[in-house]
């Protein structure tokens, strides 16, 4: 957990309350070194109490916003 990340997400204004959960969920669950995760969506979207689809689709508006930034990357 970064307690850094934490703070800032909850002091980030996203006006959508499960985003923010998302939000807060993803600082909650970030490495304390460089704030990179990336868990699997389906037990992601238990933690935060939503379906995957939702989950996905406030992904998505955090990223739009430039909350968030997803980077895909293949490892061997």
């Amino acid at each position: 957990m970064s307690i850094t990340a934490v703070a800032w997400a909850l002091r980030t204004r996203v006006g959508d309350s499960r985003a923010k959960m998302v939000l807060l969920m993803l600082a909650n669950n970030a490495d304390e070194n460089d704030g990179n995760q990336f868990p699997p969506l389906r037990r992601f979207a238990d933690l935060v109490e939503c379906s995957a689809r939702t989950a996905r689709s406030k992904l998505k508006k955090l990223e739009a916003t430039g909350l968030i930034c997803r980077h895909c990357w293949y490892r061997p």
